[in-house]
């Protein structure tokens, strides 16, 4: 059976269905942020969200071939299809604003049950981006439908569809990252990708012959679709409360809105890496990152950042003399690089630039060589040597797991002095005994020396410090570990095996550290 080729335009479906593809990938790229926001940033999360999009995709896909063969015009009703993409695009701007506090409500009625939970956050997650992956996972079988030729060029026409397809959507990933969020920012990518879909739908409408009654109804919907994205509001607030991190037993929903009713915020910004405010609340200037407080203006925050220079400086002081250089990964507030640079020739390494824009907010210029790139790579290319190395990333858990790996901490040893030391931010608060005990022997296999530091507060945050030789101590809250773990029976959190990102990513939800810092107790 041969079906020509509807209207003999098919350069032009091979062009639109390029577009239809890079689309699709932005939307992928461009809503995995707010639910990131809401349901973490975690391994869990992110393939709870991907699975969700790709079960969408293979159902649309299955329907569409199931119909397609039954339908006098096919390309008319992709016509349709890419303008159900589009408005539905846009009416998952609101929706997304109101999902923090689904997600403290599943949080409470599911608490302590982890796999529950993570079950109500699929389907949630399915529910809302079911209709439009649907829709997309639909259009290779319409177009298909339509552009092929004969049933012996099936092969062929499947092969153009397909490659068209997948360079839209190489396009798609790079313009979300590189360009869409960073300038534009979540709501007007998302309308920028609804109005191409508009576009495509206007123009395959045409190409199909449409009733003018049809068409002029299209035309409509889509007016009606834009004023709504332009009245509509993205309450990035609510989604940078970070309901993944901070919800707990008997949260009330209520407290919630007060407390984002009280924050005044001072710097928002979407970059290609995170999601970063500074908000002020009670006279302190908090910086988030991807719904998470990194640090704040508050003394506590404020001392236990520059403590991350303070002891491995005064260290290598009362060891060696006065250290002559030192690397930092991670700027953060930029306490931590503000103390040290004060007394050392200092260089810091910050991946998100909109962080660098956001630390500004805490203080003036800091006297250092600011270096705007991934600290591994950056560190893997230039082979400098230095006597202080301080890490203080993002949580292992979020998408700096690389930075807690024995790689990385070989890595650091490998462009450290003969005397230099290397200090470790170790996020406790997220991390049960077994995760200490292997980030400290997975710290240990490249440090012959460790040393730990909790200070009296107990404000969950741990300092490992690495040496090759043994150091003199002058602080009563360091703690030799080497001393009082035996490491041979610990498993190593490596590249290849990251056990340490998913085991904290678990204990998010279980908001229990206490043990580490009653074993810092028996230590002392």
């Amino acid at each position: 059976m041969k079906e020509p080729r509807q209207m003999s335009y098919g350069k032009i479906i091979l062009i639109i269905f390029a577009l239809s593809g890079m689309t699709a990938l932005v939307y992928e790229i461009v809503w995995i942020r707010p639910l990131a926001l809401v349901f973490g940033t975690t391994i869990y999360a992110t393939s709870i969200i991907i699975a969700s999009f790709l079960l969408g995709l293979a159902l649309g896909s299955w329907i569409g071939g199931k119909y397609s063969d039954r339908m006098n015009n096919p390309l008319r009703f992709y016509g349709i299809v890419e303008l159900g993409i589009g408005s539905y695009g846009i009416m998952l701007i609101p929706l997304f604003s109101t999902l923090p506090y689904v997600y403290v409500n599943i949080y409470d009625i599911t608490f302590p049950d982890l796999f529950l939970s993570s079950v109500l956050q699929f389907m949630l997650a399915f529910a809302i981006i079911l209709m439009p992956t649907t829709l997309m996972g639909a259009t290779l079988p319409l177009v298909m439908r339509s552009y092929s030729e004969s049933f012996g060029k099936i092969g062929k026409d499947l092969g153009r569809l397909y490659s068209v397809n997948n360079i839209g959507a190489v396009a798609g990933t790079l313009a979300a990252g590189f360009i869409l969020l960073p300038v534009l920012g979540i709501k007007q990518s998302i309308i920028t990708a609804a109005l191409i879909n508009f576009s495509l739908s206007i123009v395959v409408l045409l190409l199909a012959k449409t009733r003018p009654e049809l068409f002029l109804t299209v035309i409509v919907i889509i007016v009606i679709v834009l004023v709504f994205a332009f009245f509509v509001t993205y309450d990035f607030k609510a989604l940078d409360f970070g309901a993944y991190f901070y919800s707990f037993p008997g949260l009330q929903t209520s407290y919630l809105k007060s407390f984002l009713g009280e924050e005044n915020v001072k710097f928002h910004k979407e970059s290609m890496y995170s999601d970063v405010t500074v908000f002020s609340i009670e006279g302190v200037d908090v910086l988030k990152i991807d719904g998470k407080t990194e640090c704040s203006s508050s003394y506590i925050d404020m001392q236990n950042m520059e403590m991350v220079a303070v002891l491995p400086y005064h260290l290598f002081k009362d060891n060696y003399g006065n250290p002559h250089s030192a690397m930092i990964v991670g700027l953060g507030c930029g306490s931590t690089s503000r103390w040290l640079s004060q007394r050392v020739n200092t260089t810091t390494i910050e991946i998100d630039p909109v962080v660098v824009e956001a630390s500004r907010l805490y203080g003036g210029k800091i006297n250092q060589t600011l270096i705007v790139d991934d600290a591994r790579n950056w560190l893997l290319r230039n082979n400098v040597k230095f006597d202080l190395i301080l890490s203080q990333p993002k949580e292992p858990f979020a998408d700096q797991g690389y930075l807690f790996t024995s790689e990385y901490f070989s890595l650091l040893h490998s462009r450290l002095t003969t005397n230099g030391l290397a200090a470790v931010w170790v996020p406790a608060y997220v991390m049960n005994l077994d995760d200490f005990y292997t980030f400290y022997n997975t710290f240990h296999l490249s440090f012959p020396f460790v040393y730990a530091y909790a200070n009296d507060t107990l404000t969950s945050d741990v300092i490992f410090i690495g040496s090759n030789k043994s150091l003199k101590l002058d602080n009563q809250n360091l703690v030799e570990l080497d001393k009082v773990i035996s490491s041979n029976r610990y498993s190593l959190n490596t590249d290849d095996r990251p056990i340490i990102e998913f085991s904290t990513a678990s204990n998010i939800y279980k908001h229990n550290s206490t043990a580490i810092f009653e074993k810092f107790s028996e230590w002392k």
